[in-house]
């Protein structure tokens, strides 16, 4: 194995080490102490090996974050190098294999795995081709900002409209509203989609989002509900995050200030009601982490592959739903702390009805 590995070391290409050790000089990125575990934007797209080795892939507490991270430093194909314990408390090798396997837009190959015996367990080493479908969808782009409404809060996405157009001077944005036209819309150039349905009742929330991603013009999708505003620094705040995501949260606030739950998880490990959390460590993913479906920030190819449940109506948890499809499809939702909206004429909720997710496990 150890031939082998130093047959890959001198390939004359793109090396970079997660850690801070390397054993040979290349560059290296310190993705255990990132926030969020997200790496300057910079290096997405970048490397033709990655090598996660100094620290055991299986030693993260929340390795399903920190691996989509390492996934998004290649560029179209290169290979990963894992090391890691086959068998721990939250962390198996089948189902590290799983999470890579079905990952939307990846095709993930094995290329050879070796490992010895250990007095703490088995170690294996694994070498794995990754190929990405298509990075375009994962640069800089336009976004579609999409608001639902039911026609009752028109002052709110108006406002919502010009948070838009505010930090938009070029109007290269698109504006979706799903729902009944209002002349104080008009100033801010939207378009307007609507849901068709054999009966009233087959309009589900479900339904409308879907019908928002088909509508939607441009990569990056907003879905926000009819009580948000963005602040001042919307895409400032994506420009230094990145634009290589699936799904992610981002922070959130009352009018007040006080954070609001936007990264949040369900106490349970099935999709069943249970008490909601405010998470506030984005370095850990849980059971049932979604982002808050107030506002969803998706890339709008892969929302389209992997949809909102046309079933579920309002307060059917479709926002946990869908974040439980992303997950399984190997795209663990994420936290963008760097960009940030307002609740607009939204009462803060009961102090019991929030708990901090210090008082969970978490989920690996």
């Amino acid at each position: 194995m150890k031939n082998r590995l130093l047959e890959l070391i001198k390939r004359p290409v793109r090396h970079i080490w997660v850690g801070q050790h390397p054993p040979f000089e290349m560059p290296t990125v310190d993705l255990e102490n990132a926030t969020a575990f997200r790496v300057s934007p910079s290096l997405h797209q970048s490397w033709d090996v990655v090598w996660v080795y100094e620290r055991f892939i299986s030693d993260f507490d929340s390795w399903k974050l920190a691996l989509d991270e390492c996934l998004r430093l290649f560029g179209r194909s290169g290979l990963l190098v894992l090391r890691y314990k086959t068998r721990r408390a939250t962390f198996s090798n089948f189902g590290l294999k799983n999470f890579l396997f079905r990952r939307h837009g990846y095709s993930v190959e094995m290329i050879w795995e070796d490992g010895v015996d250990t007095e703490t367990g088995f170690v294996a080493t694994s070498v794995m081709r990754v190929t990405r479908a298509d990075l375009e969808p994962y640069q800089a782009a336009p976004w579609t900002m999409a608001i639902v409404t039911q026609g009752t809060r028109i002052e709110n996405v108006a406002k919502f409209c010009k948070s838009v157009r505010d930090q938009d001077p070029g109007r290269i944005h698109e504006i979706l509203v799903h729902g009944s036209p209002d002349p104080s819309y008009d100033p801010y150039d939207v378009r307007y989609i609507d849901t068709i349905a054999e009966t009233p009742e087959g309009i589900t929330l479900g339904r409308k989002k879907n019908t928002i991603a088909r509508a939607a013009r441009h990569p990056n999708l907003l879905i926000a509900h009819d009580r948000y505003v963005l602040d001042d620094g919307f895409f400032e705040g994506f420009e230094k995050f990145g634009y290589d995501f699936d799904l992610c949260a981002i922070h959130q606030t009352y009018e007040d200030g006080e954070a609001y739950p936007s990264y949040c998880a369900l106490n349970a490990t099935g999709l069943v009601w249970a008490p909601t959390v405010h998470c506030e460590n984005y370095n850990i993913l849980h059971a049932n982490q979604y982002v808050n479906g107030g506002l969803m920030v998706f890339k709008t190819h892969t929302l389209r592959a992997n949809q909102f449940n046309d079933l579920l109506y309002w307060n059917q948890a479709e926002d946990v739903e869908v974040s439980r499809v992303f997950t399984e499809a190997g795209m663990p939702p994420r936290m963008n702390y760097l960009s940030t909206a307002t609740t607009v004429g939204i009462p803060k909720a009961a102090a019991t009805q929030w708990t901090r997710d210090t008082n969970m496990d978490p989920f690996n």
